[in-house]
């Protein structure tokens, strides 16, 4: 096991490691939330229609302060005493928030899962056998679909592997772009405690620079017989990042951070291609940013994207979600008028 690493200061979280002696389950499913009491529920049966027992998983319920809703309430009705509930006494934001549960956690796997995200049947049965069969992996990770709030599956993320196994050459791939939702993603705990916790600068893209920085110094796996499903609901982090322009500063201060301790042969050749990536992905959240801020949002969206990247393709895409916006506008504003 690496021992503390150059990741640990004022900015990572030091884990430390549970003391000998302590009996250990095997999971720790960390549940994170804040004003998502609504989706409280069906994450939590996500896990528990799937749970080996106590000796086997812990469950903790992390509160970040919830001023909308009650969490409290809903992990004592469906989950009773088999769930940990915490609550922060004031709001510390979601990096600190994770912190909690990681410092509070015993078992050997760590899964988080936000409070509104789910996992599929077999999911941890699944891992398990990953971890069993590639014990030297850091974390491994499977296939998201993307749901709305109403549970529909609107997207999914790439398939890495066809079969359960180790990623090959996978530092630049996840350097360049992220392919991994967190509620796909465990970790085994000796490596929180060996790098550090979630990056306290960043407030968004914590969850992508925790997964280049742990690639970049174990072996990845991607299991191919699990599934998760992260919601992309308008009330979610990264969908309020996006609306109150934050998204992209943070998405720069989290590129500075880790092209300052990858190999200049990984930065180099992903450079040009992740700017492009980024700008393409920002442009796509114009008709929900003219929908909630209009010319104002549009105006310092389009600012944002062309920071990353000027490309013809970056103009021609702004230009066509713009105009398409516009047009259905048009349409529905004669329809109904």
């Amino acid at each position: 096991m690496l021992k503390y690493s150059q990741f640990i200061d004022e900015h990572h979280a030091r884990i430390e490691p549970v003391p000998e002696g302590v009996q250990r389950p095997r999971w720790s499913v960390l549940i994170p939330c804040y004003n998502c009491a609504a989706f409280l529920e069906k994450t939590l049966q996500s896990v528990l229609g799937q749970d080996p027992g106590p000796a086997d998983m812990e469950i903790m319920v992390i509160d970040d302060c919830s001023n909308q809703d009650d969490p409290a309430a809903v992990v004592d009705r469906i989950a009773g005493n088999r769930a940990r509930f915490f609550r922060q006494q004031t709001n510390v934001g979601k990096v600190r928030n994770y912190e909690t549960g990681l410092h509070a956690c015993r078992g050997q796997l760590v899964h988080q899962l936000h409070g509104d995200d789910l996992v599929l049947p077999g999911f941890y049965r699944e891992m398990e056998r990953a971890f069993r069969q590639f014990p030297e992996a850091g974390a491994f990770f499977c296939e998201s679909d993307y749901i709305d709030e109403a549970g529909r599956v609107v997207g999914k993320t790439g398939r890495e592997l066809e079969e359960t196994g180790l990623l090959d050459n996978w530092l630049p791939k996840i350097a360049q772009a992220q392919r991994i939702q967190t509620p796909s993603m465990v970790v085994r705990r000796d490596v929180y405690e060996a790098l550090g916790g979630f990056d306290r600068r960043l407030d968004c893209s914590e969850d992508w620079e925790m997964w280049i920085r742990i690639s970049s110094r174990y072996p990845v796996g991607f299991c191919a017989t699990a599934r998760a499903q992260y919601r992309t609901s308008a009330g979610n982090n990264s969908s309020r990042s996006i609306l109150q322009g934050t998204r992209g500063r943070i998405q720069r201060l989290m590129f500075d951070i880790v092209d300052g301790y990858l190999p200049e042969g990984v930065v180099a050749p992903v450079h040009k291609a992740r700017a492009l990536d980024l700008a393409l992905w920002f442009s796509s959240h114009i008709p929900k940013v003219i929908h909630h801020n209009g010319v104002a949002g549009w105006f310092r969206l389009c600012r944002e994207v062309l920071r990353f990247d000027r490309r013809p393709a970056v103009f021609r895409r702004i230009a066509s979600l713009t105009w398409r916006h516009v047009r259905e506008k048009s349409f529905r504003k004669n329809l109904h008028g």
